[in-house]
């Protein structure tokens, strides 16, 4: 159940930056007031240099599968603590597993550069938002509000758990165990705050 202090208002979207990478056709203020949501969510603080009980970083709070999928990880990195207990956040926190990319050595280089994360969320939205037009046959023929709720629930998790979420949502392969079904609640919090958001974004979409 989703927190009013992970909504966003007005003084949320001004201090959001605008986006320079658009998605879904969102013109910028539409796309920066769901950029606001997504980082809302995670960190109610805005905090840029917070780092999740998991391992996650940032505002957005980025896992190891998506750093490595932007290039800040290397490859094949989380595969090697897979069977691991907290195996993101020991790949996330081993210096030796970050590229450099963009002077991000570590996950400390990475919290400590705001503009960095703002960049690799709006390449990650990009990314996820090809991937599910060009690899599902759902993502295109739902509203845009729930569009961006699959791309907030990407962002937390994947866009293979979209799938799988989507499946979950229809009524299709519910069967699981306690854990399952409390990861399928939790990533449906983040499916309705990207609704609130396109909506509360529809009413800025002019300029």
């Amino acid at each position: 159940m989703l927190l009013n202090s992970q909504l966003i208002d007005e003084s949320d979207v001004a201090a959001q930056p605008l986006p320079a990478i658009q998605v879904l056709g969102l013109k910028p203020l539409y796309y920066r007031t769901v950029l606001a949501q997504a980082g809302k969510i995670n960190c109610p603080n805005n905090g840029y240099k917070s780092q999740g009980f998991t391992g996650n970083l940032g505002k957005y709070q980025f896992n190891s599968v998506n750093l490595e999928l932007l290039g800040y990880l290397k490859a094949g990195s989380l595969a090697k603590r897979q069977s691991q207990a907290g195996a993101n956040a020991l790949t996330i926190n081993e210096a030796a597993n970050w590229t450099g990319k963009n002077g991000s050595n570590s996950a400390s280089d990475f919290l400590i550069n705001s503009g960095e994360q703002e960049a690799a969320i709006q390449a990650l939205w990009y990314y996820n938002a090809n991937w599910l037009t060009g690899n599902t046959s759902f993502f295109t023929t739902t509203t845009v509000g729930q569009q961006v709720g699959f791309l907030l629930v990407a962002q937390i998790a994947s866009v293979q758990a979209v799938v799988r979420f989507n499946d979950f949502l229809m009524g299709r392969n519910v069967d699981g165990n306690l854990a399952d079904y409390t990861g399928r609640f939790t990533l449906l919090d983040y499916f309705q705050a990207g609704q609130l958001a396109s909506d509360f974004g529809a009413s800025v979409q002019i300029a």
